[in-house]
């Protein structure tokens, strides 16, 4: 019988130790250029966030910039297009490029809006109605946005106070005085989501109201939702549609509608700037200077 050959035997265990070891290799330069792939990617990643979010304060600023050069400060209009004029210069461009992203840029008029703080009952009541809310749950939501507001803990005959919040699941105390964000509405007793952003079968309010401004609605800028919600008769709604078109602004109130406006220009805009999925939605309020104005940032907010 022959005996093994132990050369042999060693050559074996040396192949196997260098299939392992380049096993391992393979292994770890894998891993390496995996990491490396990720790392790139992460650095292309952050530079094109950098990119987008720079282009997007740019557009912002801006914005400001075109704001506070108001040639015009008697008068801020929207067209029969919803185009905003704040004087005889062109609009805000609204699609914009800015280092080869794409932009979409937009200004409004918060005085356009209700503010929810400061709204009489009358238009509350109809505000609440054309966002389809029940009957029975008009007068709750009224009382309670009332409590919510006023510094008491008294709460009105169909309102809450903190005993009703306090007592719920997940309990929390009412602010006790006014919004800071719309948002803050679905806070309330029996404010549901749908009433504020709206659903299938329903309109949001989330669009005709605002927690900024002094409370003045401008004539020039008001929509045709909030105008029947205010009670206006179409004839009436038409006429003012298209006169203020016409005339570039009205640059008084028609006498028949001063219980109904009270501004002819704004103080108060909304600045929307989209990018893709990314967004930037500020609130800037203009003030008096030397010479135009300065303006001040009231909220900020990224997504």
């Amino acid at each position: 019988m022959k005996s093994e050959n132990p050369y042999r035997n060693q050559q074996g265990v040396a192949l196997v130790v260098v299939i392992f070891v380049i096993v391992i290799l393979s292994i770890l330069a894998i891993n390496l250029s995996y990491s490396t792939r990720i790392g790139l990617l992460s650095v292309r990643n952050l530079k094109e966030g950098r990119t987008i979010e720079y282009a997007m304060l740019g557009a912002f600023n801006e914005a400001v910039q075109y704001i506070a050069e108001d040639r015009d400060p008697v008068v801020d209009y929207i067209d029969d297009r919803g185009v905003l004029h704040l004087d005889d210069r062109e609009p805000f461009q609204t699609e914009r490029t800015y280092h080869g992203i794409n932009l979409h840029v937009q200004i409004t008029d918060e005085e356009s809006r209700f503010n929810i703080n400061m709204i009489n009952d009358n238009y509350l009541r109809r505000l609440l109605r054309y966002a389809d809310v029940p009957d029975d749950k008009v007068q709750v939501i009224m009382d309670s946005l009332r409590d919510w507001i006023d510094p008491d803990d008294l709460h009105r005959p169909s309102g809450a106070e903190k005993e009703y919040y306090e007592g719920l699941k997940v309990p929390y105390r009412p602010k006790n005085a006014p919004l800071s964000v719309p948002e803050e509405l679905l806070l309330l007793r029996e404010f549901k989501k749908e009433y504020l952003y709206g659903s299938e079968d329903r309109k949001g309010i989330i669009n005709l109201i605002t927690t900024h401004g002094g409370g003045k609605i401008n004539i020039n800028t008001a929509g045709r939702e909030l105008m029947e919600i205010m009670g206006l008769t179409n004839v009436d709604i038409e006429t003012i549609l298209s006169q203020r078109n016409s005339l570039r602004g009205y640059r008084a109130i028609p006498p028949h509608l001063t219980g109904l406006f009270q501004a002819i220009s704004s103080m108060t805009f909304r600045i929307e700037v989209e990018a893709g999925e990314r967004s930037l939605t500020a609130i800037v309020q203009r003030i008096p200077a030397k010479k135009g104005y300065t303006l001040k940032t009231l909220y900020w907010r990224e997504r």
